[in-house]
């Protein structure tokens, strides 16, 4: 193998090696960035007395809550069309 041949490998090697330590620090910012959103996440659910281990419980009631509360409004909404209905037709 040539010195020149020897030269381009080790360039390339460096490039790849370059690249590498580019993607791990890219990748050790977004970890520490995770990390402080969790640690908003734990502080919010502390605040609202939730345990950080309970949330998926807690959110799954919430959308239970959520979509019962919403049935109720779509219903009182539907008996409000209904009433209204006789004298906001066209009667053409």
């Amino acid at each position: 193998m040539s010195q020149d041949e020897r030269h381009q490998r080790l360039e390339a090697a460096t490039k790849r090696r370059d690249t590498l330590q580019r993607q791990v620090d890219r990748a050790e910012i977004r970890l520490e960035a995770a990390r402080k959103d969790l640690s908003k996440v734990v502080e919010e659910c502390k605040k609202k007395k939730i345990s950080p281990a309970q949330l998926p419980e807690a959110i799954t009631k919430l959308q239970g809550r959520f979509d019962t509360e919403m049935g109720g409004l779509e219903e009182r909404i539907s008996e409000a069309e209904r009433s209204l209905a006789p004298f906001v037709e066209d009667n053409t």
